[in-house]
């Protein structure tokens, strides 16, 4: 008999830990030799979408599978992460979108042109840099997904070194 309580699946009778996961997941149990799971038992978690896993041993008996629901927390720590990687990746971009400006200002100033400042886009740069630590900050400090989507990553004059 096999079923899932929580976070255990259960094999006739026995309570099997089972990590939390972001993604539903299909778990097969498989009966073995003793040599090569002390338990006797063969359990596999496959996570929707990944490759399952199967007992390396001669003569595995299947045993049945049950489906396991994702594990909210975990969910929203993945997404996090992502978010988190998504708001470096942007504020990189534009802080490597600069780059011009800086070269522009910097020949500008040497030949004593009107125009933006060297000191004015690396300003810019760390608002940039300032917005990016203020979203990942926002981002970590989330309990739910619905607040995970309210933050977004914008530079905004707060951001501006004074």
């Amino acid at each position: 008999m096999i079923s899932v309580d929580g976070r255990n699946v259960i094999v006739d009778g026995v309570n099997h830990p089972i990590p939390p996961l972001p993604v539903p997941a299909t778990v097969k149990v498989w009966a073995v030799p003793t040599e090569y799971r002390e338990s006797g038992v063969f359990i596999a978690v496959t996570p929707d979408g990944e490759p399952e896993e199967y007992p390396a041993c001669a003569n595995p008996q299947f045993m049945g599978e049950v489906r396991v629901e994702a594990d909210p927390a975990a969910a929203l720590a993945v997404e996090k992460q992502r978010r988190i990687k998504e708001v470096k990746q942007k504020a990189a971009e534009l802080i490597e979108n600069l780059n011009w400006r800086v070269e522009r200002a910097n020949e500008r100033g040497l030949l004593g042109l009107p125009g933006e400042t060297v000191k004015e886009v690396l300003l810019k740069r760390e608002a940039i840099r300032r917005a990016s630590d203020r979203a990942e900050r926002q981002i970590a400090a989330v309990g739910t997904q619905e607040e995970l989507r309210s933050v977004a990553f914008e530079v905004t004059e707060v951001d501006y070194p004074r």
